[in-house]
């Protein structure tokens, strides 16, 4: 598990413990929570970036397939793949280049998605395809279920059009070979924005982290303005 995720179960164990002193199920001289090791912090190598020239790449094969512009759309929004997955039509404001996640995994993955200029035809084309109220679907129209079909869609776009663009593997920092990943579209987009120097409050609303708190996040017309010029410049 990662240290974050050790974080919140060893606090998960405090208030185990809290719990049974005060029913009386241990006595408070039985504590040893604090004996549980969970080692440090280090920075997690598990997504690895795609390079400008693998994008660069995409964006060449980009008509080869209709599911390319899907990876491209998920680069330059930052978003998460199931948020885009299960991104519905109704949430799509074309004219003001916006998009709304109405779900998440905490209450500041609600929010607005600005659309950059670049991949604006690619939510055009989405809009007009098919009758279903999803954004993106498969070939017969039936939408893809990522959280609860992570590895269909891995094993049958993912994997082969990367694979056969040349950009599936990749070398890490311990000279290991690996194979991308869909949430590496996330870190493409945060690295990308960093090494930019743009805003990085911009950047963590977009992506849906912009701290404890937050909330929705909805725009005024001035701040999406703002927001569209920033992203516009990734």
């Amino acid at each position: 598990m990662t240290y974050p995720a050790l974080t919140r179960l060893k606090g998960l164990f405090y208030q185990l413990f809290d719990y049974a002193v005060k029913h009386e199920i241990i006595s408070k001289d039985k504590h040893i929570v604090e004996y549980v090791e969970i080692g440090k912090a280090t920075k997690s190598d598990k997504h690895f970036r795609f390079s400008d020239a693998d994008i660069d790449i995409m964006w060449k094969n980009k008509d080869k397939h209709e599911f390319i512009p899907v990876i491209l759309m998920l680069i330059y929004t930052g978003v998460r793949p199931g948020e885009l997955f299960a991104l519905e039509k109704r949430n799509v404001n074309l004219s003001e280049k916006w998009f709304y996640i109405e779900d998440g995994k905490n209450d500041n993955a609600i929010r607005q998605v600005p659309i950059h200029d670049k991949i604006y035809h690619f939510f055009e084309y989405w809009l007009n395809k098919g009758d279903s109220e999803y954004l993106i679907t498969q070939p017969d129209g039936t939408p893809i279920d990522f959280q609860l079909r992570h590895r269909h869609y891995v094993l049958n776009y993912w994997t082969p059009l990367l694979a056969d663009m040349g950009i599936l593997q990749y070398t890490n920092m311990r000279g290991e070979v690996k194979e991308h990943a869909p949430h590496d579209t996330r870190h493409t987009f945060t690295s990308r924005w960093k090494d930019k120097k743009l805003d990085e409050s911009m950047r963590r609303k977009i992506q849906g982290h912009s701290g404890k708190g937050q909330g929705e996040i909805t725009y005024t017309h001035h701040e999406l303005e703002k927001l569209l010029a920033e992203l516009n410049q990734f």
